[in-house]
């Protein structure tokens, strides 16, 4: 796995994040990983939205997420999001259509990143800190019982146990195309080349000890 070089880490101390009401604790956003859910919670009790410096001494915590899993969430994303809604709407219907052409031609042109949500987990600047700054949480259905007891431990108000996730596509066309497209026997060399892209956030995963 590599990691962020000091330089890098110099030119990029900088990262929008949220603050703790006692600004003792900052939460590093990745997008894909409940990030609108925390989002919302952590407004409501009063975290500020702000640039973070990540060269503070201040505990960071993160939020990873199943590599795959996070890969097809950020593929809807980014092209539902697409600024150009022509195109966006262009690349859906390709998709959701009965040819696998499209998406035959992305991954084998290795066109994994397709946008922000699609970007690797481990290319985030949180890994320019030591780990012993940072909290890790894996995405998955305690996280909001373990954000909780862990805020409540470090004397910081918290509701998330009352606070649900928001799926925001896992009920689309194209997200259900897209979990059919890899469990087609037929594609399952597309499936390795993506794991093959995603291997950085695998290792990342298998390094850590998650709280």
């Amino acid at each position: 796995m590599k990691e962020l070089d000091t330089e890098t880490c110099d030119l990029l101390p900088y990262y929008y994040g949220y603050v703790s009401p006692n600004k003792q604790i900052q939460y590093f956003l990745i997008h894909k990983n409940a990030s609108s859910s925390i989002e919302n919670n952590l407004q409501k009790l009063g975290w500020a939205k702000k640039e973070i410096d990540l060269r503070s001494q201040r505990t960071l915590f993160v939020v990873l997420r199943d590599p795959f899993e996070r890969w097809i969430s950020g593929f809807v994303e980014d092209v539902s999001s697409y600024e150009n809604k022509e195109i966006s709407k262009k690349i859906i219907e390709n998709i959701n259509c009965d040819s696998n052409w499209f998406l035959d031609f992305l991954i084998d042109s290795s066109i994994f990143q397709i946008g922000w949500h699609t970007r690797l987990q481990s290319c985030y600047e949180f890994m320019c800190l030591p780990r012993d700054k940072i909290v890790f949480f894996k995405h998955g259905d305690n996280l909001n019982f373990k954000l909780h007891h862990w805020l409540l431990g470090e004397g910081i108000a918290s509701n998330f146990l009352n606070s649900k996730y928001e799926h925001v596509h896992s009920g689309t066309n194209l997200y259900t195309r897209l979990q059919q497209y890899f469990l087609d026997a037929k594609n399952q060399d597309k499936k390795t080349k993506l794991l093959e892209y995603l291997k950085p956030d695998y290792d990342l995963m298998n390094s850590i000890t998650f709280y």
